[in-house]
């Protein structure tokens, strides 16, 4: 609706003729194949967007929160009532990084958000982004964070730059797979160059057959779930039907979680062992590797896990992974 009016899409606009159906398990539906594409958005708003109001509603700490809020504003500087698409990211000393993360205000044109900061995280000046897409305008601002008042907790520091679990497995895996598919799988741009990286050397060093993939590339499958509580005998709840990933090789998943689908599944399916990457564990700035038995196939294939808190952490655990690789 606009100024009163309804708008109808020319019969051109709409599908013609209907996408065909096909048998698919018990039911029908349609086919299709899903590629990261470039989106453009159209927004129908109040007036112009401007810059953006950033602001930090509290003083951080380690181990703390930091609260950001961001209001829309017109040309003239004033606040807008308009829902926003938003990107937010954090950088810290050392290239640490959290993010990118999508966002969107609500309809009174305000978004705020409180994030929790790692009882380790790195002392000095951090800087948060928040990317208005519409226009592509971004506004940063800079915050300092003081070292913390007393030593971190045994319990929570890290096992070195890089945690690695199950190491031994993950060698012989190396090592005795020589000639198997390898699909090495990232969720974005910026972490194919060390996706590219272990490919090659997987080629290079043990003859494996590699493909980099990005997670929207890779097929799925439909399962049933129940929701609810209950046993496997006599569920509670109501059955759902929802995807899963499944690659018909070994996988190797690079990326963090929060912005990887694949390995943000391990990270929250409780029934399977696998470490739970947050701001302080392993830290920032540092690195997990970790194996997950057939994990994206019920056969002889696993899934080895290169993950971290933030960039610079992965980064560390494809350093380490490489390392193992040409190790004899």
């Amino acid at each position: 609706m606009i100024a009163g009016k309804k708008i109808a899409l020319p019969a051109a606009d709409l599908p013609s003729p209907p996408f065909p159906l096909s048998k698919l398990g018990e039911g029908v539906g349609v086919r299709m194949e899903f590629k990261a594409l470039e989106m453009k958005v159209l927004a129908f708003l109040p007036a112009e967007l401007g810059d953006g109001k950033l602001t930090l509603q509290a003083a951080p700490a380690p181990g703390g929160e930091v609260r950001v809020r961001w209001q829309a504003a017109d040309a003239n500087g004033r606040p807008m009532a308009a829902a926003v698409p938003l990107s937010v990211a954090f950088k810290g000393p050392g290239g640490s990084a959290r993010g990118p993360y999508a966002r969107a205000t609500g309809r009174d044109g305000v978004w705020a958000e409180t994030f929790t900061l790692g009882a380790n995280e790195r002392a000095g000046k951090w800087t948060v982004t928040v990317k208005e897409l519409l226009s592509g305008r971004t506004r940063d601002l800079a915050f300092d964070l003081p070292a913390a008042a007393q030593a971190i907790p045994q319990a929570i520091q890290p096992m070195g730059d890089v945690a690695v679990y199950q190491e031994q497995h993950v060698r012989d895996l190396l090592a005795t797979e020589v000639g198997k598919p390898v699909t090495v799988i990232v969720s974005q741009p910026e972490y194919r160059q060390m996706a590219e990286q272990i490919a090659w050397e997987l080629r290079k060093e043990r003859g494996y057959r590699v493909a980099v993939r990005y997670a929207t590339e890779v097929p799925q499958r439909r399962y049933e779930r129940w929701l609810g509580y209950g046993t496997a005998h006599y569920p509670l709840g109501v059955p759902a039907a929802r995807p899963e990933w499944v690659v018909d090789s070994h996988v190797i998943l690079v990326g963090e979680p929060a912005s990887h689908p694949l390995i943000w599944q391990f990270m929250a399916d409780t029934s399977r062992p696998t470490r739970l990457v947050t701001a302080d564990f392993p830290g920032s700035g540092k690195g997990l590797i970790d194996l997950i038995w057939y994990g994206l196939n019920d056969e002889d294939y696993q899934t080895i896990l290169v993950t971290g808190t933030d960039r610079g952490g992965v980064e560390l655990a494809v350093d380490r992974l490489t390392d193992m690789i040409r190790a004899r």
